[in-house]
């Protein structure tokens, strides 16, 4: 159970997490090409925003808004206060976004 009060079964129904890239790196950097994967992942992030899904965008979220230009001015995208930390916390979001993040998890 989260400090939230969200089961981790819930949470598993209620979160879809896109990685841009599906490889772990220490320092990331953007290649100068399309993998064959990633028009599945912007797939996915098309259809989160036509069913207007809040949508967090971490550490490269600029590189997310150049490959889904429309995620540029999608109403529900929040950003964390420290692009380096990958966690959703009241801590690491403004008081709003934190908020939409909840009433997300309830609908």
């Amino acid at each position: 159970m989260t400090k939230q009060g969200h089961s981790h079964d819930e949470l598993a129904r209620q979160i879809l997490a896109v990685q841009f890239h599906g490889y772990h790196s220490q320092s990331w950097r953007p290649i100068p090409y399309t993998l064959p994967s990633q028009p599945f992942a912007f797939y996915l992030v098309r259809r989160a925003m036509s069913r207007d899904a809040v949508i967090v965008l971490g550490r490269i979220a600029a590189t997310w808004k150049i490959a889904v230009p429309e995620l540029a001015s999608y109403p529900n995208v929040v950003t964390p206060k420290q692009n380096r930390s990958v966690q959703i916390s009241r801590g690491n979001f403004s008081p709003e976004n934190f908020e939409r993040i909840e009433q997300a998890l309830k609908s």
